[in-house]
Parts: structure tokens; C-alpha cells; sequence
């Protein structure tokens, strides 16, 4: 007999196995309408999902350092759950660059046609492994009256749902950025698929990290650092969508 334990540890790695796929295989759909070989995304991910797992857990491990500065062995246990989206972004980001910088002259690619569709898969791949969140009671709101509010071990009263909030934006996100690419063909949307994705995914986060309970929220001072990554990206993906247009209008007809 499996113990609930067990089951719900296998069902969050299960998840975000499911998602990490599920983001490749729209990737190297995405490549393959915009000429680039499958071997180059499948090779491409091993890259950027090493160094998203990294950054994930470094930036829990930061996050919650009172806890696993007494115990550094606990820091190794990724099935327990804890991984930061923003060191994944970061991470995986970081290992994309790596990638691309040490086969840039056999690739023959601009990095930010690379880094469009690499990234049009990755709120797909969040919506899934959000429910993994769930699974391990994890990513939970504030106490709330609302129907749809969900009861949270060792919390007492109905809680905000941030994963199902969470994971119906990411979808949506999604939808747009599919949206973004086959309608800013080609090389014409050089980095306006990424831009898209952070200035979504940005303001998505930094509107629900309000949600979220003050005490287990990760704070310097009065500033809640995912709210600063969240409005660091938006700005990142300003910059990306704003050089996306200008190569857009530099390009030939026929090409954009």
C-alpha cells in the first residue's frame, strides 16, 4: 500500500516531469514551423532545464536559509517540494545563453529566435505543474469567504486558490503567446514572443504575490522580492517586445 506521503510526492514530480515535456514538444512544434531542427531544441532543453532546476531550488534555498543553513543535506531533497519559479526562469535563461554561446557558430541562429521558442512552451509547463503546488499544499492565499476558497492543512479557514489562479492565467498566457508567434512570423518576432511571456507572467505574479499570506511571503524590508523580480521582467520584456518591433520593420516584406 502506498502511504499519502509517497503518493503525493511521486504526484508533484510527476507534474512537473509532465510540464517540462509537455513545453518541449510545443517548442519543437514551434521550431519546426520556423525552420529550426528538433535536435537543436531537444539538445537546447537539456541545457535549459539543468540550469532552471538549479536556479529553482538555489533561489528556494535562499529564500528559506534559517531552515536549510542547519541542515545542508535537506537542500539536495528536490522531491520534497520547493523549486522558485523566478530562479527557474533565471536558470533556465542562463543555461539557454550557455547553450547557444557554445554552439552559436554550428547553430546559425539569432538568440532571440532561439530564446522565442524556447520559451513559448514554458506557461504551458507552469499551468501543469501548478496543480503539483496543490498536491503538496503549497502556493495557497489568505483566508477568504469566496465559495471557491479551499481548506489547506495546518490553515484554519477557506484559503485563496493561488495555483488554480495561477495555472487558468498561465494558460491564457499561453494562448497569446501562440497568438504572438503566428502572427509576428518568422524572424520578424525576434524576442517578442519572450517579451510577451515575462511582461505576462511579470504582472501575473506581482498582482497575486498581494494575495499571498504576509507571513510566509519572502520580504527584504518592506519589499516582497517576488513582486521586485516580477517587476524587473516586466521591464525585461518591455525592452524585448520594443527590439522585437524595430527588427520586425528593419526586415523585408515577406519576411516578418
Amino acid at each position: 500500500m502506498i502511504e499519502l506521503g509517497e503518493l503525493r510526492l511521486n504526484g508533484y514530480g510527476l507534474l512537473i516531469g509532465l510540464g517540462i515535456w509537455m513545453a518541449t514538444e510545443v517548442s519543437v512544434w514551434t521550431g519546426k514551423k520556423l525552420g529550426i531542427k528538433k535536435e537543436v531544441i531537444e539538445k537546447g532543453f537539456w541545457w535549459i532545464v539543468g540550469g532552471g532546476l538549479i536556479g529553482a531550488r538555489l533561489y528556494h534555498v535562499v529564500d528559506y536559509w534559517e531552515i536549510y543553513g542547519k541542515n545542508w543535506i535537506e537542500i539536495l531533497m528536490v522531491w520534497r517540494g520547493g523549486l522558485g519559479i523566478w530562479g527557474a526562469i533565471g536558470g533556465g535563461g542562463v543555461g539557454l545563453l550557455w547553450f547557444y554561446l557554445k554552439n552559436k557558430d554550428r547553430l546559425g541562429l539569432d538568440l532571440f529566435r532561439l530564446l522565442d521558442v524556447a520559451v513559448v512552451g514554458v506557461p504551458l509547463a507552469q499551468a501543469i505543474g501548478r496543480w503539483g503546488n496543490y498536491i503538496n499544499g503549497e502556493l495557497y492565499g489568505k483566508v477568504t469567504n469566496l465559495p471557491w476558497g479551499i481548506k489547506v492543512m495546518g490553515v484554519e479557514g477557506k484559503v485563496h486558490p493561488l495555483f488554480l489562479y495561477e495555472s487558468g492565467l498561465n494558460l491564457g498566457l499561453f494562448a497569446l503567446l501562440i497568438w504572438v508567434l503566428i502572427r509576428q512570423k518568422g524572424e520578424g518576432a525576434g524576442g517578442r514572443v519572450a517579451g510577451t511571456y515575462l511582461i505576462g507572467y511579470g504582472l501575473t505574479r506581482f498582482f497575486l504575490e498581494s494575495l499571498r499570506p504576509e507571513e510566509i511571503v519572502w520580504q527584504i524590508g518592506e519589499m516582497a522580492v517576488a513582486q521586485v523580480v516580477a517587476g524587473v521582467a516586466v521591464l525585461t520584456g518591455i525592452v524585448l517586445v520594443k527590439r522585437g518591433a524595430r527588427r520586425g520593420e528593419e526586415l523585408p516584406a515577406g519576411k516578418n
